[in-house]
This record gives structure tokens, sequence and C-alpha cells, in this order.
């Protein structure tokens, strides 16, 4: 009948529970369309309204709940009751296997008129908010599936129509051998294109392990943004600290994480703002960062003081090929953050975006750090 998916404990929402007879409880839940039943310390159940009943299918009152609920013989292996009778109501998530239904089970603690202690569970019906989030869910995937589908097609008919145009025009001037090699290394350059799009698709897929070495990031942040720096025009201010931490990557797609994000930020300022790159050792995460395991971290700020991000847009930079930029010919829209995210994960390690429109937005990267710098 009933599976169980998860739980989450809660607060508790009364630590003396409620008296039967002081608020009329049996009254009000006949009343409420959701599944409720009480049951005592043997865990047979004393209460049950019509809800219930009518759910599982028949009114089992003096039945063990294992047994009336869940067609188990024995406890529940996620049995709550012995936290409940502490003062701590939880949570959890259940399938129905026979209606084929999600409910969230809320388990508390009550006492009857003699202080007995009882346990009162009630299941609401989430089946229509499940189904909502999963259409969403199938929704966003499929806009990502066809943005990819489109940049990578994008990008791909600029390259074949600059090799098609060289062709031709070789053909065209086929007795002359200067023009001939000018259209030959257009048709070269073309072909280094494709390799490095297919590149991008590989480590956005599930391909491309990162070869990791112990590097300096401080050599790589100098490396990879001092290339740019030859513009007189972008303004950019380094902090890193002497004592950096040393990571465990692969320099190259680092590097191309690094690139990705700094060119974004040069274009967000447009020559007329700046762009700080800060790093720092993370000794100890701060608790909102959930998805990175214990340890110490390198931290990497790249900022700019541009036109930022909308909100509207902000939970879909991650997307494949999702950009604010308008297409055009000569600028494919690339798989930017998306292969970002896809390296870092891979280095176990995070990335963040934090903007506010017209001031600014801050990329975070988070490596895993070599304290000893070995």
């Amino acid at each position: 009948m009933f599976e169980c998916i998860n739980q989450d404990q809660a607060k508790p929402i009364c630590e003396k529970g409620y008296g039967l007879e002081q608020i009329s409880l049996v009254n009000l839940l006949e009343t409420i369309s959701d599944a409720v039943y009480i049951c005592s310390d043997e865990f047979k159940i004393i209460y049950m309204n019509t809800a219930m009943a009518d759910l599982i299918g028949v009114d089992k009152i003096g039945t063990v709940c294992h047994k009336a609920i869940y067609n188990s013989d024995e406890k529940c292996s996620w049995c709550v009751f012995d936290r409940v009778m502490k003062g701590k109501p939880v949570q959890y998530e259940l399938f129905n296997q026979t209606n084929k239904h999600y409910y969230w089970a809320s388990n508390s603690c009550i006492f009857d008129k003699e202080g007995s202690s009882l346990k009162l569970t009630i299941f609401h019906d989430i089946t229509r908010a499940r189904q909502m989030e999963q259409e969403t869910l199938i929704e966003r995937n499929l806009q990502s599936l066809g943005l990819l589908a489109g940049g990578i097609a994008h990008d791909f008919n600029n390259l074949l129509a600059g090799l098609l145009g060289s062709l031709e025009l070789m053909q065209m001037e086929i007795n002359s051998e200067v023009k001939r090699s000018k259209y030959l290394k257009t048709i070269k350059k073309a072909f280094i294109r494709t390799r490095e799009l297919t590149n991008r698709l590989i480590l956005f897929s599930e391909g491309a392990i990162p070869v990791k070495k112990t590097f300096s990031i401080n050599a790589l942040l100098n490396d990879s943004i001092g290339s740019f720096l030859n513009d007189s025009d972008i303004k950019v201010k380094f902090s890193i600290p002497d004592n950096i931490w040393f990571v465990n990557i692969d320099k190259d797609q680092i590097k191309l994480v690094i690139d990705n994000i700094f060119i974004n930020a040069v274009e967000a300022v447009n020559k007329k703002g700046q762009v700080q790159v800060n790093c720092k050792n993370i000794e100890k995460l701060e608790e909102n960062i959930l998805f990175l395991n214990k340890g110490k971290y390198v931290r990497i700020d790249i900022k700019d003081d541009g036109c930022g991000i909308s909100e509207e847009n902000i939970n879909k930079i991650f997307d494949p090929y999702f950009s604010t930029k308008e297409w055009s010919t000569n600028k494919g829209q690339g798989l930017g953050l998306a292969v970002c995210h896809s390296i870092i994960k891979k280095h176990n390690g995070a990335i963040f975006v934090i903007s506010d429109l017209e001031k600014g937005t801050t990329v975070s990267i988070y490596l895993p750090g070599l304290e000893n710098n070995a």
C-alpha cells in the first residue's frame, strides 16, 4: 500500500499536546478532507476519520498501524513513534501503490483525558503539486534541450557556411596560388573552431574526465586573464593573497572556465567599469553552501560592476545556450556557463552567481584546496 519516500524532522508545534475533549478534536477531524488516524503506545489505532477509512478501504480501528496502513506484519523500519512521543513532530512523504497518489504525512503528539500520549498522523494529498512540479521540470528540460539544439545548429551553420564559401571562392580562383592559400587558412580556422565546439560538447557531457595536477591558482589567473590586459580600456583589480592554497585541477579545463567568466564580465562592463578578481582560502564553508563536502576550499570571485542579470534570468544562466545576447553570424552564444558548471562539478567544486540588475554580477568558484601547497 504505502511506501515511505523520505522524512524530515520539524520543530515542535506544541510541547504539551492537545486534549481531545478540550477542543472536540474528533468532531473537527471528521470535517476535514485529509486522512487522519490516532494510535496508542501499543501502535493500535484508536481512531481514524472517514477520509482515512475511505483511503485504506475499511475502518481498521483496533488494528496495529503498521498492518492497517502499511500492510506490514512488522513495525515500520522508519517508525517515528518514539521521536513523536518526545514532543518532536515528524513529517515524511508517502506513495500509495494502490491509488498511485503522493501524501505528506505529519505526525504529532497529543494526549487523551487521562494524560496518556498518543500519536496523531495526518495524510495530506500532494499528488497534484507533485504533478505540477514534474510538468514544470519537463517543460524546463525541453526548453533547455531546445536552446541546446538551436545553439549547436546555429554555431555549426556558421562554421559550415564559412567552409562552403571558402571552397567556392577557391574553386573560382583555381589559378591564383595566393588566394587559394588565403582560403585554405580560412578553412583551417573553421575546422579548428569546429573542433573547439565539439570539445565543449564533450566537456558538457559525461565525458572529458579531468586530468588533474597540483597547480597554483595565482599562476593560472595571471596566465588566463593576463592575455586580456593588453586592452587598456579594461580595468582589472586583483586581490590574491601570497599564501593562497594550491589546487588539484585540470589546468586547461579550469582555464576555460576562468576565460568564459572573465569574458562575460568584460562584456558586462562594456569598457565603462571595472572587473575585480579576488581569491580567498576557505577554512570552513559558509552555512548556505550545501552542495560541497566538508573540507578546505579556494574561492575565486570574479566581480563586475556592469549591467547585471535580471531576477527573471538568474535561474536560467546555467542552461545550455541560454543568453540574453542577440544572435549574430559573427558571435555564437556558446555553451557558456553550462560548460563551466559541468567542469567545476567534475572537480568536486561549486559555482554560484549573485547579481543585481544595473549594479553588477559576482561569480564565485569553489575548488578543493591543498593547504600544504604541495
